[in-house]
């Protein structure tokens, strides 16, 4: 079985790192990037995403709103003892 040495992790995500740089003349990503897709696969349009980013972020929005209103009936609890 052939070991895996550190320098050759680093390197491997060095070139790796370079690939996606060429790729995209991007240094580095953002959020709010598209991710490089293969030619093969089906394209997501930007509005795709944008709609995909929007659900995820209702649905983050309603997760916290649920939290606050279980923190508050336990708070609410807690008075009442």
């Amino acid at each position: 079985m052939p070991t895996i040495k550190l320098a050759d992790v680093y390197f491997n995500l060095n070139a790796a790192k370079e690939i996606m740089r060429k790729q995209t003349q991007k240094a580095y990503f953002e959020v709010k990037d598209k991710l490089l897709q293969a030619p093969d696969q089906e394209q997501i349009s930007e509005e795709s995403l944008e709609g995909l980013r929007e659900d995820f972020d209702l649905n983050n929005e309603k997760k916290d709103s649920i939290k606050t209103q279980l923190l508050q009936k336990k708070k609410l609890k807690m008075r009442d003892w």
